[in-house]
């Protein structure tokens, strides 16, 4: 197993920041990210929601030198000395004394690298929206669409409807319509969205449905249409002069059908913090932040010694912030490297306010109305890789008392997919608060387990030790299984 100073998962803006500012100091530095992606990566919608039309592209293998024409700043970190992996994924971050074991997938084979320090700029992923008809092909997230449309310059859409007025959702709106695709329009749970407040709406010249939600897709195996239903609040007199909002009720007087072919759900996005939780560091949860994040200093520094945090996965969304935070954790990595000096400084748990009080939150209880007869509720999918349905998780609330996201988990198998909870954790949290009374951030986080990207077992088995493939990392058996005899 051979030792490299510093490893940096992620070739975004703040983790290639990172590894430049790293190397400007003289720190060996191992860059590592699993883009530009294969086909089967879009099948198993990894690290974005792609959805289940993107899986149909056809097989390539991927473009190592186009992804880097788009990416100069990965060319400058090549030039700061920086050693650049590509089309590689990191599946586990391992506690290793003071040092980290970081396992490294190829697409064909697995390496162990022993890691002085290691900086998280993993990103984040699409929050998912579960409504009747979202497992259609053409329903993806908004990460995904941007990546689509910044690899291949294209969405298999002909009439896309955006959920969300976000900067996220502007940008996919804009990029796809100078693709050539035609925006029907944005939808947003928010009452004000789309007004003359809103000016980066206003200035898109998008048609803009506030204070509405999805309420079904319609189609065979592609998405063909879709209704949207107007959201009303109850209202409920707190206290004498103090009027609050109690629940969001769908009007389904009000639907309106459109005829779309694709629906981007690009309401917001969520720190990707499995390695990080992996690698035993403290997780901090925040609204603006997306939720469950990396907890960390001002300079990227976690829980863990020698172990930082740049970009989305400590909760910064902002391109121009996401830099300066891998700049500064890139600095902070070498200084750790050069004194060994660990200060940390939790800082205050944010106080998150109770479920469905955040715009994401309101849009999800449009998922469900509670003034349906339908059922569809109870048959829509929240698992998407299980296909486990919101009844199911209901009945496993209700039935067998399950008050965890780890013991729905092993009751009805709901976060067991490939994905590993990435989509339904956090709507399988938001079915727990609203069942139990509890703040969404009370509710425990399901468990992550190596690895945190799909690998075949054939591909594990290429890594060896001094006397054999070498299972260490996974802690529960520390043994190495007998070396092969020579042929």
């Amino acid at each position: 197993m051979r030792t490299v100073q510093l490893v940096v998962v992620g070739g975004g803006v703040a983790g290639t920041a990172a590894a430049r500012a790293a190397a400007q100091l003289g720190v060996a530095v191992l860059l590592v990210d699993e883009q530009p992606l294969g086909a089967s990566a879009y099948r198993r919608n990894v690290p974005y929601w792609f959805g289940p039309r993107a899986a149909r592209r056809p097989e390539r293998a991927p473009d190592l030198y186009g992804w880097l024409a788009g990416h100069p700043m990965l060319g400058q970190a090549i030039e700061d000395g920086v050693d650049l992996r590509l089309a590689c994924s990191v599946w586990g971050v391992f506690p290793d004394g003071q040092r980290s074991i970081v396992g490294l997938f190829d697409g064909q084979r697995t390496e162990l690298v022993r890691a002085q320090a290691v900086i998280v700029a993993t990103g984040a992923t699409d929050l998912h929206l579960a409504f009747p008809g979202w497992t259609l092909g053409g329903v993806l997230g908004g990460l995904g669409a941007a990546s689509l449309l910044e690899t291949s310059g294209y969405l298999e859409a002909q009439r896309l409807l955006v959920l969300g007025t976000g900067r996220l959702a502007l940008d996919v709106a804009r990029r796809a319509a100078a693709a050539g695709t035609e925006v029907v329009g944005l939808v947003d749970a928010d009452a004000d969205a789309g007004t003359d407040a809103d000016a980066d709406v206003g200035a898109a010249g998008l048609q803009v449905w506030p204070q509405h939600t999805i309420r079904r897709a319609y189609g065979g195996a592609d998405v063909e249409a879709v209704t949207l239903a107007r959201i009303e609040r109850r209202l409920e007199q707190a206290s004498e002069n103090v009027i609050i909002g109690t629940e969001n009720v769908l009007t389904t007087s009000e639907n309106v059908l459109l005829q779309v072919d694709a629906v981007c759900v690009a309401i917001g996005q969520q720190p990707a913090i499995e390695l990080a939780a992996l690698a035993q560091c403290e997780l901090a949860y925040g609204l603006p932040q997306g939720g469950w994040c990396v907890a960390h200093a001002a300079d990227g520094t976690t829980s863990r010694p020698g172990i930082f945090v740049a970009g989305d996965a400590g909760g910064v969304q902002d391109a121009g912030a996401a830099i300066s935070s891998g700049e500064r954790a890139g600095q902070a990595a070498a200084i750790w490297l050069a004194t060994g000096a660990h200060t940390w400084r939790p800082g205050p748990r944010a106080v998150a306010p109770n479920v469905f009080a955040s715009r994401w939150h309101a849009l999800a209880e449009g998922m469900a109305p509670t003034n349906s007869n339908d059922g569809d509720e109870d048959a829509t999918i929240i698992c998407r890789c299980e296909e486990i349905t919101r009844g199911e998780v209901r009945r496993t609330l209700q039935a067998e008392g399950a008050t965890d996201p780890n013991e729905i988990k092993r009751i009805s198998r709901a976060g067991m997919g490939v994905c590993q909870g990435r989509g339904c954790r956090p709507l399988i949290a938001g079915l727990v608060a609203q069942h139990t009374g509890r703040r969404y951030a009370e509710v425990p986080l399901s468990s992550f387990r190596p690895p945190v990207r799909s690998i075949s077992l054939r591909a594990l088995a290429t890594e060896e030790g001094a006397d054999g493939p070498l299972l260490e990392p996974f802690g529960a058996a520390n043994f190495s299984l007998p070396r092969r005899p020579a042929e």
